[in-house]
C-alpha cells in the first residue's frame, strides 16, 4: 500500500507539472528576423508560434495591418502582416493573392505563399502574432508556379492592382490587406 501511495503521489506531481507547459512564458517568445531574403535585415517584435491545437472558434476578427509593397528593383512584392490589436491574433499560414478586375478581386490562381519566417523552413500550420508584433516573411516573387523563395518554373503575373489576403486559423475570418500595383 504504501509503495502504491508513493506511486500516485508521483504521478501526480508529473501530472501537474505537465499542466503548466500550456503556454509560452515571456523568455520562450522568440525574436524572429524580419527578413532574411531580402537586402535589409531587422528584428521585429515578439511572434509567437504556437503548436496545432484544436480548432476553436475565434472572437472577433483581430486588427491587422497587411501590406504589400513592391520592390523598386525587380519584380518581388515584400509582405508585412503587423498585429495592431491588443490581444494575439492567430492566422493561418496560407496566403491568398486576388487580382482586382472590372472593380472586383477575385483569387488570381492558387497561391503557395506562405506566412513562413525564412525560405529554409516550411511554413507551420498557424502563427500566433503577439499585439505589436510584425511578420515579415519572404517576398512573393510576383510570379505564377513558383511563388516564393526560388523561381524554377515560373511566369511573372500581369500588370495589376493586387492584395494579400489571410484567415484566421480557424479559418472564421478573413482579413483584406491593402491593395497594390504592380506595373511591367
Amino acid at each position: 500500500m504504501r509503495g502504491t501511495l508513493a506511486s500516485a503521489s508521483t504521478l501526480l506531481v508529473i501530472f501537474v507539472a505537465l499542466g503548466a507547459c500550456g503556454s509560452p512564458t515571456p523568455q520562450e517568445t522568440a525574436r524572429v528576423p524580419a527578413q532574411q531574403t531580402g537586402p535589409t535585415t531587422r528584428e521585429g517584435p515578439p511572434v509567437i508560434v504556437a503548436p496545432p491545437r484544436a480548432v476553436v472558434p475565434s472572437g472577433p476578427a483581430p486588427t491587422l495591418s497587411i501590406v504589400g509593397a513592391p520592390e523598386a528593383i525587380g519584380d518581388a512584392v515584400a509582405i508585412s502582416i503587423t498585429n495592431r490589436g491588443a490581444g494575439p491574433a492567430e492566422l493561418g499560414t496560407r496566403v491568398a493573392i486576388e487580382v482586382e478586375r472590372n472593380g472586383t478581386f477575385a483569387a488570381a490562381q492558387p497561391s503557395l505563399v506562405t506566412l513562413r519566417y525564412d525560405c529554409a523552413q516550411e511554413a507551420p500550420a498557424c502563427v500566433t502574432l503577439a499585439p505589436g508584433a510584425e511578420l515579415i516573411p519572404p517576398p512573393w516573387l510576383g510570379t505564377w508556379g513558383d511563388m516564393q523563395c526560388r523561381c524554377l518554373r515560373c511566369a511573372p503575373v500581369e500588370a495589376g492592382t493586387y492584395r494579400f489576403v489571410v484567415t484566421t486559423c480557424d479559418g472564421a475570418h478573413r482579413i483584406e490587406g491593402t491593395p497594390f500595383t504592380l506595373t511591367r
